[in-house]
């Protein structure tokens, strides 16, 4: 059995296991997100939490593990939807944790999501009074005092308890390193943790074993009524590469022959991915489907990214009914024929070109109840807007997408990452850094970079303090679609001192938006030029002197006597802007009154000392 230790900023003795005070900092890398930005933001959403605030403290939480290496640990919270008003379905969409550090080898380390709704009053009757509703599998990049969100689909009914599980498998093979992230700033329901190797085999309240101030920071975001989940997402970065999809996930994926596991199904690959390290891929053998629930009513998003190498072709169609047994089953159809050549059929043909070697992003809109379906494709429309039901002479439904192999040979490879299903649009820019700083004005500089943007309008600037909301304070105009890096910065002429939060919303030409991690910057008051009295005063035969320069420059500061000759020269040259403090040593001087001089390029100050021997 392994050595299992918790680490926190105590100690004492619990289940016969030393308890030792762990040592975490902040790192030094901003947050990142493997899988780009989420549109959760529509106006339909509602979010629910039991944490009173949002911070995330460093050093208040708990993890079972040996040397900061966690083992396989779980942390729950339960949400009686009737506290929250909720009378009816609630579809979840994403499920958002604090992060206090996330240190994984290589840079990212696996989660899984676990959606339950209980029979009882959660924990009691663990675990037979769960339900699965749903779950993702995730990669989270290191980080640290963050909020991360991870796209999950699945629906609680009304009147009923939802439980959420975080689950970091045993990491310590691995190197991986998490802790949940919490603070002691108060929750309106407990929070839980599960850890089998540090004796904790059912969900205990983290009070109860000596943690009382661990208040897990997680909140969940999804819609009320409509019945059935209203998005998917999956990057297949949960997936175990060279095995198949629907394998793996038979609830959301399966085959033309509804035969998971069969040659029909997908393989998850690492040849290409857009989010790393995983897609998946389309060869001559496979017929691959995602059902996407038969929906007759509403306005309907499907999204993904594409990749053809040099020579190869793909294909993918949506389709009105599934199984499908007629011709007119097959809403749309997209070849990427090889060459770079790509054809919609919609009842006609419209070309349009591909590259290959690229990750391209894909979308169909389809508005069930206007009936009406468009077809975009690297962030311009494909022909015309046509009648999805083509006059009513199809069904007016979206049944499934499927992918398959065009030409049934060779040539057939095509690779799929980053798929969306959702009733609101997925906004492809990928944010990679979002930081804040403070100048010597005392202003906060914010600098963000993104890896790649599709449609992208631009950025409204956000910013909220301790006692405020979030309000507008400037706007950064996008650079549209682009697939190389792009580097942006906004300065806040106008922030008040104290701690100030700042979040990016993202917007798309076609007014969709979605929001980024908030970062945390403390402003003081900010540099002056500024010479201190001398301490100590009088001295014998040393003294320090502290001074503070507002911006970078040449500073001279000297020592004279009384009738202006200089004695020493403490400082003379560049500086950067900063406080700073020197020692001078009068050893070889006599008794007196001395006088010291502070000079930049704009300002003088003097100030007197005396040396008594």
């Amino acid at each position: 059995m392994k050595k299992s230790l918790f680490f926190f900023s105590l100690s004492f003795l619990f289940l016969a296991l030393q308890v030792q005070a762990q040592d975490i900092s902040i790192s030094q890398n901003p947050a990142t997100k493997s899988y780009g930005q989420l549109a959760y933001d529509n106006t339909n959403a509602l979010t629910i939490t039991e944490s009173n605030s949002q911070t995330i403290l460093t050093g208040n939480s708990v993890s079972c593990n040996a040397a900061g290496l966690h083992t396989n640990n779980s942390y729950f919270r339960a949400f009686t939807l009737s506290n929250f008003g909720i009378t009816e379905d609630f579809n979840i969409s994403m499920v958002e944790i604090g992060v206090e550090q996330a240190i994984g080898a290589g840079g990212t380390q696996p989660i899984t999501v676990y959606l339950y709704t209980s029979s009882q009053a959660f924990p009691t009757g663990y675990p037979g009074s769960l339900t699965q509703i749903g779950t993702a599998n995730i990669n989270v990049p290191d980080q640290s005092l963050t909020l991360f969100q991870i796209p999950v689909t699945g629906t609680a009914p009304a009147g009923s308890q939802l439980v959420v599980e975080i689950f970091t498998p045993d990491g310590q093979t691995a190197g991986h390193s998490f802790f949940i992230g919490s603070n002691n700033l108060g929750q309106t329901a407990p929070s839980y943790i599960m850890a089998a190797d540090c004796g904790i085999t059912v969900p205990t309240d983290v009070a109860g074993i000596g943690f009382p101030g661990m208040h897990i920071v997680m909140n969940v975001t999804g819609e009320v009524g409509g019945g059935g989940g209203n998005t998917f997402f999956e990057n297949f970065d949960g997936f175990i590469a060279g095995q198949q999809v629907a394998c793996q996930d038979p609830a959301n994926w399966t085959t033309w022959s509804q035969l998971p596991c069969s040659a029909e199904d997908a393989y998850v690959s690492t040849n290409y991915a857009h989010s790393a390290p995983n897609s998946f891929v389309i060869v001559p053998a496979n017929d691959f489907v995602k059902p996407l629930g038969d929906k007759t009513t509403g306005k309907w998003w499907i999204s993904f990214y594409v990749y053809m190498p040099t020579g190869k072709d793909g294909y993918f169609n949506t389709l009105n009914t599934f199984p499908a047994s007629a011709t007119g089953d097959w809403g749309m159809e997209v070849y990427f024929d090889a060459g770079g050549a790509g054809r919609l059929l919609n009842g006609a043909t419209v070309n349009f070109t591909w590259t290959a070697n690229t990750w391209q992003f894909a979308e169909v809109i389809i508005d069930l109840d206007l009936d009406q379906a468009q077809f975009w494709f690297n962030g311009a429309q494909v022909g015309s807007t046509w009648s999805w039901s083509r006059n009513n002479t199809l069904q007016k439904r979206i049944a499934a997408n499927d992918f398959y192999g065009p030409l049934q040979t060779t040539v057939d490879e095509c690779y799929f990452d980053d798929y969306w299903f959702g009733d609101m649009a997925y906004i492809p820019v990928e944010l990679t850094s979002f930081t804040g700083n403070v100048n010597n004005l005392g202003q906060v500089v914010l600098n963000w970079q993104t890896a790649s943007e599709l449609n992208n309008q631009g950025f409204e600037i956000e910013r909220r303090t301790e006692s405020s909301e979030f309000l507008t304070v400037g706007f950064v105009e996008g650079a549209g679609t682009v697939t190389e890096t792009r580097n942006y910065s906004f300065i806040d002429k106008a922030v008040d001192q104290g701690v100030n939060y700042y979040r990016l919303k993202q917007i798309d030409f076609d007014g969709s938006y979605a929001y980024s991690d908030i970062v945390e910057v403390e402003v003081v008051a900010p540099l002056t030029f500024d010479l201190t009295q001398n301490y100590p005063n009088p001295f014998n035969p040393s003294t320090n002197i502290k001074f503070s320069v507002p911006e970078a420059g040449n500073v001279k500061l000297s020592v004279y006597n009384l009738v202006g000759e200089e004695v020493a020269v403490l400082v003379n040259g560049f500086s950067q802007a900063g406080t700073f403090e020197v020692t001078f040593d009068a050893s070889n001087l006599s008794t007196g009154v001395y006088l010291y001089k502070l000079q930049s390029a704009n300002s003088v100050q003097t100030k007197k000392m005396m040396l008594l021997k």
